[in-house]
């Protein structure tokens, strides 16, 4: 690739790229396939009272638990707020927001920035 041009990188960059979004496609209808055979499984599971199944390739176990979903944000962030219990929460900022209040000029305490190099792509079609 050393000795390609750089029009050559940049075909093969985009030839790459196109096959990956492809089979990204490919996996995403796998995985809806795959979400609706899980989806009935645990339906029929439920209807007819297994936990277990067993078949020629695999052994599916049902499993119930209880996920945590806000109901009241305020009183979350009051809680938190009153205990110091930070820890409740992800450690992740929402770039959008911190860059909205970056074009107003605002700047927010504790928050650096580095430079993220990228590159956009145009399909060209050939001429026929």
């Amino acid at each position: 690739m050393e000795n390609s041009t750089l029009s050559q990188l940049a075909d093969n960059y985009n030839m790459i790229r196109t096959l990956r979004l492809d089979k990204d496609k490919e996996a995403a209808k796998l995985k809806e396939q795959e979400n609706a055979l899980k989806d009935e499984l645990i339906a029929r599971m439920k209807a007819e009272g297994y936990t277990a199944v067993g078949a020629s390739t695999c052994l599916i176990r049902y499993h119930k638990k209880d996920e945590p979903t806000v109901t009241e944000w305020e009183k979350v962030w009051g809680y938190i707020q009153a205990t110091g219990e930070f820890e409740l929460l992800q450690k992740r900022l929402t770039p959008t927001a911190v860059m909205e209040r970056w074009d107003a000029n605002i700047e927010i305490p504790g928050i650096g920035h580095f430079p993220v190099e990228s590159i956009s792509v145009s399909q060209i079609k050939p001429l026929k």
